[in-house]
C-alpha cells in the first residue's frame, strides 16, 4: 500500500529544492515539477539513467549490483527491470502523478524510499511529446547514461542525441549478436558514441574507493552549506531584488563581516585553510592520488573515443574537438549570462568558433565552392605566416591569406582568453 501521509508536491523554479540540473536546460527547463515520495533523492550526487531496459530484464539485473555497490541512484521510467533491481529509484513519468499512483510498480518504488517525478500537472495523459520530454529530464538529471537495449529507429536514439549535446557520458551494453531490437547499441559502440558499460564498471582499488568516498563527503558538505545559505538568503531584504544565483555568480558578499581581531588567526593558518579547501579537505598525498585517478579515467575515455572513431586526429580532429568544446561553453554562457562579463565572454567564444570554422574549411566556409564568402585584404598578408596546404577546391591567393589570418587570430584569441573561458 502507498503511504497515506504522502502528497503530490509542486516544486517551482524559485524553490531551493528545484534540481540545478534542470536549470541547465535553459529554455527547455520545466517551469515546475511534481514529485511524490522521497524528495531528498533529488540532492544525491551520483545518479545513473537506465534507458529502455524493458526488453532486457536479465541484462538490467546483471548491471544492478555493480551500480548499487557504488551508491548510485537510478533515474528511469516505470521499468520493471529497474524496479526489480534497485533500491532507490527516481521514476520520471510522462503523465500526471495521480494517474500512475495506481500502477503496481509504484508501490515497491515508494516502499524502498524512491521518488516519482513528472513535469505534467495531475490529470494529464501521456502523449508522444510528453514521452520525449520525459527522456530529456532523465538525461539532464543523471550522468552516466546507460543504454541497455535500443533499436536503431527507437526514441532512445533521440535521447542519446540529447545526451551528446549535454556532454553526458554514454554507456551501452555489447551483445554477441545484433538484430533489429539492439542494432542501436551496435551503432553507438562502433561509432565511438558510447563506451562498453562492462569496461567502465571495472572495480577500483580499496584506496581509490576511499578517495572517491572522501570526495563525495566533501561535495555533500558543500551542498548542505549552499542549501543553508539559500535559506538564509531568502530571509534577506535584498533577496526580493536579486536572486541567489546572481549573488553567488558575481561573488557578492551580503553577510555582515565584522573586524577580525589581530590575534584571532594568523595569515599562515588562513592560507592553510584555503589550500585545504582547494584540496576538498584531503591531504596533499590523497589529493594528488585522486587527481591521478581522475586524469586516468579521462585518458581512457579519450583513448576509447579516438580508437573507436577511426579518424585522423593529427590536425583537423584536434580543431573539431576544440570547436565542439567551445560551442558547448557558448551554450553554457548563454544560459548563465548573468555572470560578470558574461555577454562579452560569450561573444569572444563565438568569434573563436567562427575562426575555427574558417580554418576547418581551409579559408572557404561558404556554400559556394568557387567564390569566397567575404572580401580579403591582401595588403597586410605578410604579417600572417602559416603553412597552408589546400585539401579542397583551391581559389588562389585570397583563400590562402584568409586561412592564414583566421589561423593566427584564432591562436592569439585563445592565448589571451582560454584560461578565463575554462575557469
Amino acid at each position: 500500500m502507498i503511504q497515506s501521509n504522502l502528497v503530490i508536491t509542486t516544486i517551482e523554479q524559485t524553490d531551493f529544492r528545484y534540481p540545478w540540473a534542470f536549470r541547465a536546460l535553459g529554455d527547455e527547463m520545466p517551469p515546475r515539477i511534481y514529485v511524490y515520495g522521497n524528495i531528498e533523492l533529488l540532492r544525491h550526487t551520483k545518479m545513473v539513467a537506465i534507458i529502455d531496459s524493458r526488453k532486457a530484464l536479465n541484462r538490467t539485473l546483471d548491471l544492478a549490483d555493480e551500480f548499487e555497490n557504488d551508491d548510485y541512484v537510478i533515474v528511469s521510467n516505470l521499468s520493471r527491470g529497474c524496479v526489480a533491481a534497485w533500491g532507490r529509484i527516481i521514476a520520471i513519468v510522462a503523465t500526471g502523478l495521480d494517474i500512475v499512483l495506481g500502477n503496481t510498480l509504484c508501490t515497491p518504488i515508494l516502499k524502498q524510499g524512491g521518488l516519482l517525478l513528472s513535469e505534467q500537472p495531475p490529470g494529464t495523459k501521456a502523449t508522444t511529446s510528453h514521452r520525449i520530454a520525459c527522456a530529456r529530464l532523465q538525461v539532464a538529471l543523471a550522468n552516466p547514461i546507460v543504454v541497455v537495449q535500443a533499436a536503431m529507429k527507437s526514441p532512445v536514439m533521440r535521447a542519446v542525441d540529447f545526451a551528446r549535446k549535454c556532454g553526458k557520458t554514454i554507456l551501452a551494453c555489447r551483445y554477441e549478436t545484433y538484430n533489429g531490437s539492439n542494432d542501436g547499441n551496435k551503432h553507438l559502440l562502433e561509432n565511438g558514441i558510447a563506451s562498453n558499460v562492462t569496461q567502465n564498471l571495472a572495480p577500483l582499488s580499496e584506496n581509490e574507493r576511499r578517495l572517491v568516498r572522501l570526495e563525495e563527503a566533501w561535495q555533500k558538505k558543500q551542498r548542505e552549506g549552499r542549501a543553508e545559505e539559500q535559506l538564509e538568503w531568502a530571509k534577506h531584504p535584498l533577496s526580493k531584488k536579486m536572486s541567489y544565483a546572481f549573488m553567488a555568480a558575481n561573488n557578492i558578499h551580503w553577510e555582515h563581516v565584522g573586524v577580525c581581531p589581530v590575534d584571532d588567526t594568523s595569515i599562515e593558518e588562513d592560507c592553510e585553510n584555503y589550500y585545504r579547501w582547494c584540496r576538498h579537505d584531503m591531504s596533499r598525498e590523497d589529493w594528488a592520488d585522486y587527481q591521478d585517478l581522475i586524469h586516468r579515467q579521462k585518458y581512457y575515455q579519450w583513448q576509447h573515443f579516438i580508437r573507436s572513431s577511426g579518424a585522423d586526429y593529427d590536425h583537423d580532429g584536434i580543431f573539431l574537438v576544440l570547436k565542439f568544446k567551445i560551442d558547448r561553453m557558448i551554450d553554457y554562457w548563454r544560459q548563465f549570462s548573468h555572470g560578470m562579463n558574461g555577454d562579452y565572454i560569450r561573444s569572444q567564444m563565438e568569434l573563436a568558433s567562427r575562426l575555427l570554422q574558417i580554418v576547418l574549411k581551409n579559408g572557404n566556409e561558404g556554400k559556394d565552392m568557387e567564390n569566397l564568402p567575404a572580401r580579403v585584404n591582401l595588403k597586410n598578408k605578410k604579417r600572417f605566416k602559416v603553412r597552408f596546404c589546400a585539401t579542397t577546391f583551391y581559389l588562389g591567393e585570397k583563400q590562402e591569406v584568409r586561412y592564414k589570418k583566421a589561423y593566427c587570430l584564432l591562436f592569439r584569441l585563445l592565448k589571451e582568453n582560454i584560461l578565463h573561458w575554462w575557469d
